[in-house]
């Protein structure tokens, strides 16, 4: 019974946090609360809880149960079968079962990113099998539209290489290619970094300073594995990772991604502790740098499609049948990640989100004081980078929507004595590979502004001596947007017409697409005249 009480916990808490579910069982664990129960088990029965909310809260509202012990009704909410209600609560329809709702958000649903890995793998070989039942669609909107499992479509990605877009409610995790790692549930933004570092076989090795849980760490091998098929002397990455629980889930994500040959693990690791003048790092050129930061920019994947927990009544008329009105209990949006039918260890133990806050709501003083503590650490870590004597690149990237944790970091860092010693500069957009170079979403002239004044509270300022451009470094950074349900609330349709609605539900997709679903901030620094252009 304990599973049963701990996940009711997990769902109070996390209503009350206003976090998800996935980082409070896994981040809880990491810190020393260890659950009774098997932390896999616990996070899918609360993901699956949470999912069917709105149907169990009718069911049980309907029966009275909480007021009095009375056997609970079958509940199919108009559907022919339980077989549909349980194939549109997995669509994610549950909340518009009853034809209300809003259309916006069901007609725009976050994809799923799978990456083919390259280490095991071919686009090709997988189109060819995996997906051979797919069609291709031309644009992302196509595949964010579909709502239906059955409805098997994809989109081959225009910035990334070997990435795929397919509907959210298609269970790739069932697949064989997916359990051997040719197969890697890997959001887009989360494969800018290891693209935009660009490493290249017979250019030297790659340190991944903050690894865990993998992702960004066996795209990088991969993305070098595939520069060197021509011969070329292929060079190694060596990945950090300080705590000792993400040290064992990276090391797993290496072997199942066939990495074990080109990434050397460094486990319990702390990157700050490695010597930049030691012999086994002479030949280190490229260096990716994605700090823990504020994780601001996070978005549960299943926020926008509406998973909420659903109260029901102690009375049963509260919830009753159809045909009269009932008071609804005010649902609670969760940012809970989508509980899927098969979920493999990896997965299961890769929550990439910092620790939930202390409050549901942080005051402005605590939030101010938090970021400072992070953007402190984030440049002693830009900074040791740099110091690295053979580094030619490096790339920062956080999940942050906070100039303090990314402007004003690089600010500080290009002005910082380090960076002058050796000659840091930030990677034009000209300079940058071609897929990232194409990316639209660039920073803002007015933040990198605030930046080089120091003002803001952030890490800016230094030497003042230093030049700094702004346009340059506004035009290097890559920013991604994130898309939450809030901003989806404010296009609520009503009664609007059928013109009106199609152009808030296209306005709503455009949101999306653009999004890709994780707030996040790029840069690319590169020593003068050594910098590999793209």
């Amino acid at each position: 019974m304990s599973l049963y009480h701990e996940a009711a916990a997990v769902l109070d808490e996390t209503r009350a946090k206003k976090c998800s579910i996935k980082s409070l069982v896994y981040t809880t664990t990491k810190k020393g609360k260890e659950w009774k129960s098997d932390p896999k088990a616990l996070f899918a029965l609360s993901t699956e809880a949470a999912k069917w909310s709105e149907v169990l809260s009718e069911v049980v509202g309907r029966s009275g149960v909480l007021g009095v012990e009375r056997t609970v009704r079958k509940v199919r909410r108009g559907f022919a079968t339980l077989e549909a209600l349980r194939e549109s609560v997995n669509a994610g329809s549950a909340a518009s079962m009853d034809g209300k709702g809003d259309d916006a958000v069901r007609s725009s649903r976050h994809p799923r990113w799978v990456r083919v890995n390259t280490l095991k793998a071919t686009l090709d070989e997988q189109l060819a099998l995996t997906f051979a039942e797919y069609q291709l669609v031309p644009t992302l909107r196509e595949v964010m539209k579909v709502s239906s499992p059955l409805k098997k479509v994809y989109h081959l990605d225009e910035h990334i290489p070997n990435l795929i877009a397919i509907p959210s409610g298609i269970d790739i995790t069932t697949s064989k290619a997916y359990r051997t790692g040719q197969l890697i549930l890997q959001d887009k933004a989360s494969c800018f970094p290891a693209y935009l570092l660009d490493p290249r076989a017979g250019e030297g090795d790659v340190i991944d300073a903050c690894a865990a849980p993998g992702n960004k760490t066996t795209h990088l091998a991969a993305i070098l594995t595939e520069s060197g098929k021509d011969g070329s002397l292929s060079g190694k990455v060596i990945a950090c990772e300080k705590d000792a629980a993400r040290s064992e889930t990276l090391e797993k994500m290496v072997k199942l991604a066939g990495a074990a040959e080109v990434v050397t693990v460094k486990a319990k690791q702390d990157f700050t502790k490695l010597p930049p003048t030691g012999r086994v790092f002479a030949n280190v050129t490229a260096l990716l740098l994605d700090p823990s930061c504020s994780g601001s920019g996070i978005v549960g994947r299943d926020e926008g499609s509406g998973i909420t927990v659903h109260l029901p009544s102690t009375t049963p008329e509260a919830s009753t049948g159809r045909g009269k009105k009932r008071k609804r209990t005010t649902p609670i949006t969760l940012a809970t990640p989508k509980a899927t039918a098969v979920t493999s260890p990896i997965e299961s133990a890769t929550a990439e989100q910092p620790p939930p806050p202390d409050s549901a709501e942080e005051t402005a003083e605590k939030l101010a004081a938090r970021l400072a503590n992070l953007s402190a650490f984030q440049l002693r870590l830009l900074e040791h980078a740099m110091a690295f004597p053979a580094t030619r690149r490096i790339a920062y990237s956080t999940c942050s929507v906070h100039a303090e944790e990314n402007e004003h970091v690089v600010v500080a860092a290009l002005r910082s004595n380090i960076a002058r010693e050796h000659g840091w500069r930030v990677m034009r957009r000209g300079e940058q590979v071609g897929g990232m170079r194409k990316w639209h979403l660039r920073g803002q002239r007015e933040t990198v502004e605030v930046a080089v004044r120091g003002e803001g509270g952030g890490q800016g300022g230094g030497h003042e001596d230093v030049d700094v451009d702004v346009n340059d470094i506004a035009e290097a950074c890559i920013r991604v947007n994130r898309a939450t349900r809030k901003m989806m609330e404010t296009k609520k349709l009503g009664k609007a017409s059928s013109i009106e609605r199609k152009a808030v539900e296209e306005q709503v997709a455009a949101k999306l697409t653009e999004s890709v679903w994780k707030a996040s901030q790029l840069y690319q620094l590169a020593v003068p005249g050594l910098s590999k252009l793209g």
